[in-house]
């Protein structure tokens, strides 16, 4: 199977899979402890997070996967940005008085108390290493991934199309060194980022009428020309 058909076939599940983690999830909280409970648990979670990785990496081999890559990295941009922000609203970590209950806890491990003690002390530590300076870089960092994703969302998907035509005169692949790398095709002497499985369709020397995201600047469609070939 080749990788412009493995995404494809991603793409068709992601929905189905995210609706189907829902429902695990809601089917889950209902189950009594047992196996049964935690298998339905590893369950939901691959249903979940799995398609969403893969579109990470392999969205550009298919455009219908790159809207769901961005759909991906807004939904995780803004929920991590509302958690930042929400610990930002709370303080910046535990108590004395918390620190000194999770001192008393490591005290009665050592007693043969049962292991929620030191995983309460878990609990209870780390949100001290997270001042609000911390918070405030990592914020920094959340609020443009957000916005970066949104744009290309809505300039591509909701904003009308870009229209160009010309002859598909060359195509390019740019590796990248610090993100994964990326199709361009040149049209009328302009560069425009495209996906494999729409440049796989494509002849070199080709009139065609491509439609291109207004946020991205990606071709998501194009049609031929009666012009045909030069």
């Amino acid at each position: 199977m080749s990788s412009i058909v493995f995404a494809q076939f991603v793409a068709r599940a992601y929905l189905p899979c995210v609706v189907l983690a829902i429902g695990a999830a809601f089917a889950w909280r209902m189950l009594g402890r047992g196996a049964l409970r935690t298998s339905v648990q590893v369950l939901a979670a691959l249903l979940l997070f799995v398609p969403q990785l893969l579109s990470l990496f392999l969205a550009n081999d298919s455009v219908e996967l790159l809207a769901y890559q961005r759909l991906t990295l807004a939904f995780w941009g803004y929920a991590m940005t509302a958690l930042l922000l929400y610990r930002l609203w709370r303080g910046p970590g535990p108590s004395a008085q918390g620190a000194a209950r999770a001192d008393r806890a490591v005290g009665r491990r050592r007693d043969g108390e049962p292991m929620r003690n030191a995983v309460g002390m878990l609990r209870m530590r780390p949100t001290g290493r997270w001042g609000p300076g911390k918070l405030a870089l990592t914020l920094c960092f959340t609020v443009p991934l957000s916005g970066y994703a949104s744009w290309y969302l809505v300039g591509d998907y909701l904003l009308p199309p870009l229209t160009v035509e010309g002859y598909a005169e060359r195509a390019a692949y740019h590796p990248g060194t610090r993100s994964l790398g990326w199709y361009e095709l040149f049209v009328a002497g302009k560069g425009y980022a495209v996906t494999r499985d729409v440049l796989a369709t494509m002849h070199p020397g080709e009139a065609i009428r491509a439609r291109v995201g207004a946020g991205s600047g990606t071709i998501l469609s194009y049609a031929r020309l009666e012009s045909g070939k030069r």
